[in-house]
């Protein structure tokens, strides 16, 4: 690949990272695998030391992807990605918790996640809620201070200040809610 490529410095960015494979040729016309599609996403969350500890590629990356949850709704026998199952290891990928080295000792590397520590949150600072949405703007369940507030929601008994106004149709569902951590308040985005 020519060093004028428009995708040669994220490939090099990529192979740094190790997502893929520093090698001599580079197919983006080839179908991606799903062992392929494994590898990538479990080496972008963290897993990458535990999948080469359980057997390295692609056994072990199919198992460190199980484990994670990074292809949680995949299936069928098809070698091949789908679109869809593009977006869906994208997606979980997004919301698994980074593996990261939590302690040292010798040669022993301890690895951990941080709770709620997720590649989103990583790479956005975006985090996550979930619970029962039990305030809005409009009414609340069972407590009526946050009755008619404007701008908060509440998931859980935690507050948020509201970007995401879609928020106030879902009052005692369970949701996700995504939030960012702003001026000493946590503001629900989506």
């Amino acid at each position: 690949m020519a060093e004028d490529d428009p995708l040669y410095a994220v490939l090099g960015q990529a192979a740094a990272m190790g997502m893929i494979a520093d090698g001599d040729t580079f197919r983006p016309e080839d179908p991606i695998t799903r062992d392929e599609c494994m590898k990538i996403c479990c080496t972008a969350a963290g897993y990458d030391v535990k999948a080469e500890l359980l057997g390295g590629y692609p056994t072990g990356y199919r198992t460190a992807a199980n484990r994670s949850g990074v292809s949680d709704g995949i299936g069928g026998a098809e070698t091949e990605i789908t679109g869809e199952e593009a977006w869906i290891f994208l997606w979980n990928t997004l919301n698994t918790e980074v593996l990261e080295p939590v302690a040292y000792g010798g040669e022993t590397t301890q690895y951990g996640a941080r709770d709620g520590e997720t590649v989103l949150a990583q790479l956005y600072d975006i985090y996550t809620a979930e619970g029962i949405l039990n305030a809005n703007e409009y009414a609340a369940l069972g407590q009526r201070e946050m009755t008619g507030t404007a701008g908060w929601a509440e998931i859980d008994g935690v507050r948020f200040a509201l970007e995401y106004q879609e928020a106030n149709r879902y009052l005692g569902y369970r949701v996700r809610g995504y939030y960012r951590l702003e001026e000493q308040k946590q503001t629900l985005v989506y």
